[in-house]
C-alpha cells in the first residue's frame, strides 16, 4: 500500500527552528511553554496516527485480501482493487481521527476537517472506474521508477506533509505559521506537477494518470477555491 500512503497519508519529520531559538539567551518563560505544548500535541498526534493506521490494517488481513481476490479473475491489480473495495472503512477510520484530531488546537478545527476531506476525495479519486488510477500508481512493475520520482519531487512539498505541523498544532511563533489552505493546496499541486514532468521515465500511462490527478486536484476538490485556475496560466 506504500503508493497509495504516498498520496495520502504522507508525513515527515518537523524541523523545528533551533536558530530561532538560538538568537535569545533565554527564551521567555511563555515561549517555552508554548512549545511545550507543541510538542505535547505533536506527541498525541504522532499517537494518534499509529492508531489510524492499525484501523486501516485491519482492512489488509489475508483473510480479506483472499476474500477480493475471490471476486477477480486476474490478480495483477489485485491491491489497489482491494484497497478501493475497502474504501469506505478506510473513509471510516480516517472520519475517527478527524473527530478526535479537530480538537487538539485552535488550528486544528478548522485545518483537520479540510485535510481529511481532502483525503477523502482523493481516495474517490483514485479509485473511481474500479480504481483504474490507483491501480496505475500501485504497479509493482513501476514501483522502483515511482519511488525514484517520489524521491527527485518530494521537496516540492515544502513540509506541506507534516500534518501535525500543517493542521493539527498550533505553531509557538504565529509570525512563522503561514500554513493555511492555500499552502497545503499549492504544495501538493506543485508535487505532483513535479512528478508528472518526471514520469516520462516511468510510463506513458503513469504520466498521463498524474495529468488526471492535476485536474481532479485543481477542479474537483475542496482545493479548487484556493488555486489559480485560470487555463491561461
Amino acid at each position: 500500500m506504500a503508493t497509495s500512503i504516498h498520496l495520502i497519508f504522507i508525513g515527515t519529520i518537523l524541523v523545528i527552528p533551533t536558530l530561532i531559538l538560538a538568537t535569545t539567551t533565554e527564551a521567555p518563560n511563555s515561549l517555552e511553554a508554548e512549545f511545550h505544548e507543541f510538542f505535547e500535541c505533536r506527541s498525541r498526534s504522532n499517537k494518534r496516527r499509529d492508531l489510524l493506521h492499525e484501523c486501516i490494517s485491519k482492512e489488509f488481513t489475508v483473510e480479506k485480501i483472499n476474500a477480493t481476490m475471490a471476486l477477480h479473475n486476474e490478480t495483477k491489480y489485485m491491491l489497489s482493487k482491494h484497497t478501493c473495495r475497502k474504501q469506505d472503512e478506510i473513509v471510516q477510520c480516517i472520519r475517527e481521527s478527524v473527530d478526535e484530531l479537530k480538537t487538539f488546537s485552535n488550528k486544528s478545527v478548522t485545518m483537520v476537517p479540510f485535510v481529511g476531506g481532502l483525503v477523502e476525495e482523493s481516495i474517490r479519486a483514485l479509485c473511481d472506474n474500479d480504481a483504474e488510477l490507483l491501480s496505475v500508481f500501485m504497479n509493482e512493475d513501476q514501483s522502483t521508477c515511482f519511488s525514484n520520482v517520489w524521491s527527485e519531487c518530494r521537496s516540492s512539498l515544502g513540509g506541506a506533509d507534516d500534518f501535525s505541523e500543517v493542521a493539527i498544532c498550533d505553531y509557538p511563533l504565529p509570525e512563522e505559521d503561514n500554513l493555511d489552505q492555500k499552502f497545503i493546496c499549492q504544495r501538493f499541486l506543485d508535487f505532483m506537477e513535479c512528478s508528472e514532468a518526471k514520469f516520462d521515465k516511468c510510463s506513458e500511462e503513469m504520466k498521463v494518470a498524474a495529468t488526471r490527478i492535476i485536474s481532479k486536484w485543481k477542479y474537483e476538490t475542496s482545493c479548487s477555491k484556493y488555486l489559480d485556475n485560470d487555463p491561461k496560466n
